[in-house]
């Protein structure tokens, strides 16, 4: 299991499996603690090392992961789940 799920599991006691929440991959945990920040996604791939496209492709799959429409509802969401 990645960071991300080992702690959400300490903080709220989950499973196996956390459905649609699981950020599986690093560098999707690493954009999320970016989006916070008042860097666009360019600045967010220079940071990271990864194009534009890459961090669009991120966003996109963390969005649908916290069920999000844009960066500050996802931002919102991964703070109330205690994920930032």
């Amino acid at each position: 299991a990645d960071d991300l799920t080992d702690a959400y599991r300490l903080c709220h006691g989950e499973g196996d499996r956390l459905p649609g929440l699981v950020l599986d991959r690093y560098a999707e945990l690493a954009v999320l603690r970016l989006l916070p920040s008042a860097l666009n996604q360019r600045q967010i791939g220079e940071e990271l090392f990864l194009s534009v496209n890459t961090v669009k492709t991120h966003c996109r799959n963390i969005y649908a992961k916290l069920s999000a429409g844009s960066r500050e509802q996802a931002v919102g969401r991964a703070r109330e789940l205690g994920l930032l």
